[in-house]
């Protein structure tokens, strides 16, 4: 049997799966500080990378690009901007946690990645698939919404990878994606900061 390296694209959607499941978790209850840990900590992948000599990674390396999500779109003629967001929304339906719940830890862990990233002047490559799913004009999301309380505020900072709104307003404009990040450029990862709710924050 002919190898081929979309034999292990199971395996690479089930383990992000997991992690936006984890993190969504961590938020629901306000267990912060352990999504923080996940965020920021380094993952060893040995030698399962390109460069060998650079075994630990940042929670990004979690994200893969899916070759056969791709072809099934196209073979099928499905037309969808994301077919993993398709399966995360309909995987969810049993799972006993809101979808809504994943896209907040989807956002969440885009928006540090791109703001650490810039820090760092290194690259992003988390790449938010479920925010196909959002509307620009749909309600915030929960922590969003609880962070007008500059306590509760200063407990989600962190996760973001700012220390104030003031901050938050200005890192901004350098959240967005670049690349082949179609869901991104346009316009998709901003546009929760463009809501009612989420503004209210930033001005608050």
């Amino acid at each position: 049997m002919q190898y081929n390296e979309w034999y292990f694209d199971n395996f690479a959607f089930v383990i992000h799966e997991l992690f936006l499941y984890t993190v969504g978790l961590l938020l629901k209850h306000e267990r912060f500080n352990l999504g923080l840990q996940l965020m920021s900590n380094g993952y060893y992948v040995g030698d399962a990378t390109d460069n060998p000599n650079e075994p630990m990674r940042k929670f990004s390396i979690i994200h893969q690009h899916l070759d056969s999500f791709k072809f099934r779109n196209q073979r099928l003629k499905l037309n969808r901007a994301s077919v993993r967001a398709d399966i995360l929304e309909k995987r969810s339906h049993a799972s006993g946690l809101r979808f809504v719940d994943l896209i907040q830890a989807d956002f969440v862990l885009f928006f540090f990645d791109a703001i650490t990233a810039y820090k760092e002047k290194g690259g992003q490559r988390w790449r938010p698939e479920t925010l196909v799913y959002y509307r620009e004009y749909a309600p915030p999301f929960e922590i969003f919404a609880r962070s007008e309380s500059l306590q509760y505020f200063s407990k989600v900072a962190p996760l973001l990878g700012i220390k104030s709104k003031a901050e938050l307003g200005e890192m901004l404009p350098y959240s967005g994606c670049k690349g082949r990040q179609s869901i991104c450029r346009s316009g998709m990862c901003s546009a929760p900061f463009r809501s009612r709710g989420h503004s209210t924050l930033i001005n608050s």
